[in-house]
């Protein structure tokens, strides 16, 4: 094998001069190709196919029929002869003639079944030739581009951008033994209606707060403080004290006086509850810290999944006309005070990832998009040193390329907006065909900080080879053939269906006809991008890549507001989050401004 990093996708001048023009030519290439590949089966293999072309599909395009068992050696010659006037093109529809001669001489299924089979080996052999022609037309004589699914020794996936050693994971399930009891499995369930209807929650942030229970709950501290994991569960992290349901267990005939004391027991005993709380929780985060070697996002991770613990346990035992949001819960207050403390150590502490690993300049994160479009368009691919092709790639294969490159056009030809907008995007809801332009529809609601319906016009690129991006999402959504260099996939409908999706949305998993989740649309980019560039970028890191960008090339604070705005976020969000610019690059303008001032007024002296 040799020793690159991607195959080459090549056509050669001689593999041009040596494409077969009609039938006949394609034959004696499909009979080298046996030859090669084939060489014990070659004779049988090739006898078939003359068969099945000769006898069973050339009358229906007017050639003679062959009248015995066996094709005599005059039959043969004219078969060739009428194969020559059959041109490549035409015989793309040779299945649909030769069914026609099967139903004219009511051929058997099992037969029909074996030629048939054939025939369509054939076909697929000369779809490669059929592209090659095509692009004749338009390509200069070699064009070159990485083959989309060869990956050569390391892939994204062991990229390592931290120096933080591997663990074992620790959650509760994880480790033999582990016993999850019906308990917790019921709580969850409560608690996924209880945020998703309550809180308003998204289903996606709910379910990832409650896969973090199971991992906070298998947690050593936690482990410790029971003889068995079936006694573990959500009360385990969040003590209740029954603050105002307290009060239902007195006697109805109880005095006014009686219910005052017993409110300021049970008062008194929910702040006790909640100092030893916080002393439980804070050893929770000195182990995550210590042993896990965790990052400050982390711990607040922990606490937010505390607070929505909290929140569901004492649902009932807030006073909504007398607090807001919880505040005169006590465990909540002081869940509160921990998180303002974590928060202090997210914003102050330094960066765990090696930034150099992940990151593209803008002009080039562009250019690696270009690369993918033209993966995009290739149907036939040769390893390198071959001069003719090795074969069609697989509609899958030529549909996950689209998928990806598509996936990032929405963060190339915008301003980069949250992954999950683009995957949870689907036709005639959130991607609209309107006013002659595809746009991006946006509800009240549907953003962190916008409240506005917003409509969101995607740019029909046009590109180097006369496409379009417009093309491309009509290849993917609804017509393969919609671009040039599918028009002659064995395919009808858009690419998309070939995954067979169970949902609406406009991208899928590619392996299980899901809807995309937010991992598997970094891996599909990631892997990508290292494989083009060596670097693990993610979706997510766009968005700093095209803030730093415009940064450094001094783009007016008008439009810097409107860009953040357009990637629904505020501005000081953009710059604490977004500009990934060295200190002395954002130094650097205060600096040439005081040499300025100063040379401008010596001048006066």
């Amino acid at each position: 094998m040799p020793k690159l990093d991607a195959l080459i996708i090549t056509v050669s001048e001689e593999s041009r001069v040596s494409q077969p023009e009609n039938a006949y030519e394609l034959l004696k290439q499909f009979e080298k190709h046996l030859n090669q590949e084939h060489p014990h089966q070659s004779y049988s293999i090739f006898n078939q196919s003359e068969t099945s072309v000769y006898r069973y599909t050339l009358p229906g395009w007017g050639s003679p029929h062959i009248q015995g068992k066996k094709i005599t050696q005059a039959e043969k010659l004219a078969a060739q002869e009428f194969a020559k006037k059959i041109s490549l093109k035409e015989f793309q529809n040779a299945l649909k003639i030769q069914q026609k001669v099967f139903d004219d001489l009511t051929i058997s299924k099992s037969i029909q079944r074996n030629y048939r089979a054939i025939l369509n080996r054939i076909i697929q052999f000369s779809q490669q030739y059929v592209v090659l022609q095509n692009e004749s037309a338009t390509q200069s004589q070699t064009s070159t581009a990485h083959h989309p699914l060869w990956r050569k020794g390391r892939n994204a996936d062991m990229v390592k951008t931290t120096n933080k050693q591997w663990q074992p994971r620790f959650g509760l399930g994880c480790i033999p033994g582990d016993i999850v009891s019906d308990v917790l499995e019921q709580q969850q369930l409560e608690l996924e209606d209880f945020g998703i209807d309550m809180l308003g929650m998204r289903a996606t942030t709910v379910k990832l707060n409650i896969s973090r229970i199971k991992q906070i709950l298998g947690a050593k501290p936690y482990r410790l403080s029971v003889t068995s994991t079936v006694e573990l569960n959500i009360n385990t992290l969040i003590p209740f004290v029954p603050i105002r349901t307290g009060l239902r267990t007195l006697p109805i005939d109880s005095s006014l006086a009686q219910r005052l004391i017993q409110q300021e027991e049970l008062k008194e005993q929910a702040r006790q509850v909640a100092i030893k709380c916080q002393s439980d929780i804070k050893r929770l985060l000195r182990w995550y810290r210590e042993e896990r070697k965790v990052s400050p996002g982390m711990e607040q991770a922990v606490i937010l999944v505390h607070i929505f613990v909290a929140k569901f346990l004492y649902r009932d035992e807030t006073d909504k006309l007398q607090a807001e949001d919880y505040e005169d819960i006590p465990v909540i207050i002081m869940l509160r005070q921990l998180l303002r403390e974590v928060m202090k150590r997210v914003n102050t502490a330094a960066p765990t990832i090696d930034i150099d690993k992940k990151w593209l300049d803008w002009p080039e994160w562009l250019r690696l998009v270009e690369t993918l479009r033209q993966e995009a368009t290739v149907v036939v691919y040769v390893r390198p040193n071959r001069k003719q092709p090795s074969g069609l790639r697989v509609l899958r294969g030529i549909g996950q390329s689209l998928q990806v490159f598509l996936l990032c056009s929405f963060w190339a030809f915008l301003p980069p907006d949250r992954q999950r907008t683009v995957r949870e995007l689907e036709e005639g809801k959130t991607l609209v065909w309107k006013d002659d332009k595809w746009q991006i529809h946006l509800k009240s609601g549907d953003t962190k900080i916008d409240n506005e319906e917003e409509w969101i016009p995607i740019p029909n690129v046009k590109f180097e080879d006369g496409t379009c991006l417009y093309q491309y999402f009509h290849a993917w959504l609804h017509d393969c053939k919609a671009l040039p260099s599918y028009a002659h996939l064995q395919w009808e409908g858009g690419l998309r269906a070939v995954f067979a999706p169970q949902h609406s949305c406009c991208f899928t998993m590619v392996d299980s006809g899901k809807p995309l989740t937010g991992d598997a649309v970094c891996n599909y980019v990631k892997r990508r991008a290292y494989r083009l560039t060596k670097k693990a970028i993610t979706p997510h890191l766009t968005r700093s890549m095209y803030i730093t960008y415009l940064e450094e090339n001094g783009v007016p604070e008008n439009v810097m507001v409107s860009t953040a705005k357009s990637m629904h976020h505020s501005r000081a969000t953009q710059r604490k989050h977004y500009d990934k610019r060295q200190q002395s690059k954002k130094m650097q303008p205060g600096l040439d401004l005081a040499v300025q001032v100063a040379q401008s007024i010596l001048a006066t002296i």
